[in-house]
């Protein structure tokens, strides 16, 4: 009798499409459906889902940063693919050169996790698009955690003062606890943003 095994590429990509952003990476792909070519820097990447979802939609020039090693080994040993398009870094030890070299920046599951993710959309260039989503949930970690849809949106209220907001789309998802929600904020950087201006 044989056993079957899972290789670490089908376990990458039965993760990916069970991974609980699907929907909100969907929503991502197709606000981006026109700019394949476009540069993109998805920050905190992990091991690598979403920059593996958007290679297979076709986006070529698509990269990942996170700060753990660990999660950046283990995604290109269960997908080699992703050798060349995810490594270790912290976006803040970045040269100003290498933060701005980018027309589209992600940050997904990344501003609540921090004191004050004003630091992030600071160093975004002025004119590039930035995506943020604000997931509503706790494991611990979050810094945040929110009991309505209206404090979910004051809480990316820095993001709305530093971009000139394109769209705002609210997911509901099972996995989210309390509001169950994830926020989707699309925005293109405005300039002489400083935290707490109008």
């Amino acid at each position: 009798m044989s056993v079957k095994t899972t290789t670490g590429s089908s376990l990458f990509a039965r993760n990916m499409k069970e991974h609980s952003y699907n929907e909100v990476w969907r929503e991502i792909a197709g606000l981006l459906k026109h700019n394949t070519g476009a540069s993109i820097l998805i920050v905190n990447c992990g091991v690598g889902y979403f920059v593996k979802y958007l290679l297979d939609k076709g986006f070529s020039n698509v990269f990942g940063i996170d700060t753990h090693l660990e999660l950046i080994q283990k995604g290109i040993e269960l997908c080699p693919e992703l050798a060349e398009k995810i490594v270790a870094a912290n976006f803040f030890r970045l040269s100003k050169a290498d933060q701005a070299c980018y027309d589209i920046y992600v940050f997904l599951k990344t501003l609540e996790y921090q004191e004050n993710g004003d630091r992030f959309l600071e160093a975004v260039p002025i004119g590039a698009r930035i995506i943020a989503a604000y997931p509503n949930y706790d494991d611990g970690l979050v810094l945040k955690s929110f009991s309505s849809k209206a404090d979910l949106t004051e809480y990316a209220e820095p993001f709305m003062r530093s971009t000139f907001v394109h769209s705002v789309s609210l997911f509901k998802n099972a996995e989210f606890m309390i509001d169950q929600a994830v926020l989707l904020v699309v925005g293109e950087r405005r300039p002489q943003f400083r935290p707490g201006s109008v």
